[in-house]
């Protein structure tokens, strides 16, 4: 099982003039700035999910809470736990003091994720972390054991065209490599629609939005840039914020594509 480091997904959101909630790639079709983006593609998530005021939500991979707060304020759910493996993550969380926040946990999310207080929820969300984890699968797996019934997951994920696309293509290997992707955890959309029927899922959807999410979050690295200073411009956590945009545009040549996935249990 792939073992993710505590720092690796860390971005300098600062660079971005983000507020430092937020780390997801974003939604840019009308959004003006990182926050905003950002805020735009955990709403995206949240409307597939079907929240609405008085549900309980589970946020998978939540970082710094820039979700949390999303569910909470704009959507007015009762409750939320939050996991992340970022341990500074789900301390800043902690201090918060987050009203409607009922549980935040520092874990891995896996199979093995285990939450003893034994909860049930109306709807399972991750916003741009899926592909890190150890196969595609493991959301879907872990919505069986705690999702209600009639409740909904949705998360984005970044799918592949067919089955031979990694095979085919060595910058594909090196982008996955340097992003902590294992190749278990990109489907095609044919494989999602068919395994979460497998696991009792309906109302199944895929929406692909590479253009919206990975090209406009490399557009706006390229805008940000110009801003920079040189010192910046050359600093480790700059040069891991383009690179990232420059994987952004060679997805679709790698036969790769960003997409919001949601069903029903």
């Amino acid at each position: 099982m792939a073992k993710l480091s505590e720092d690796k997904f860390d971005v300098a959101t600062a660079l971005l003039r983000g507020n430092g909630l937020w780390s997801n790639l974003g939604y840019w079709t009308e959004a003006q700035s990182y926050d905003e983006a950002a805020a735009a593609l955990a709403r995206l998530v949240g409307k597939a999910a079907g929240l609405e005021p008085g549900q309980d939500v589970l946020d998978l991979a939540c970082g710094y809470g820039g979700s949390v707060r999303l569910w909470l304020d704009d959507f007015l759910v009762k409750s939320v736990d939050a996991i992340d493996i970022r341990r500074d993550c789900i301390e800043s969380l902690k201090r918060a003091e987050i009203v409607g926040l009922r549980h935040a946990i520092t874990g891995e999310v896996s199979d093995s994720l285990d939450l003893q207080f034994s909860p049930s929820y109306n709807a399972i969300v991750s916003v741009d972390a899926a592909y890190h984890f150890a196969d595609a699968w493991i959301l879907a797996r872990l919505a069986t054991r705690y999702l209600r019934s009639g409740g909904r997951l949705a998360y984005t994920t970044l799918v592949k065209a067919d089955i031979e696309a990694l095979k085919t293509s060595a910058g594909t290997r090196g982008f996955m490599k340097a992003a902590s992707i294992p190749e278990a955890a990109l489907p095609t959309s044919a494989e999602l629609t068919s395994r979460l029927a497998d696991l009792g899922f309906n109302k199944i959807s895929v929406e692909f939005m590479t253009k919206e999410v990975c090209l406009g979050f490399a557009d706006f690295v390229g805008l940000v840039s110009d801003s920079l200073t040189l010192t910046q411009r050359l600093t480790p956590a700059w040069w891991k914020i383009v690179l990232t945009a420059k994987a952004c545009r060679r997805l679709e040549a790698w036969g790769l594509s960003y997409a919001l996935i949601s069903c029903e249990k």
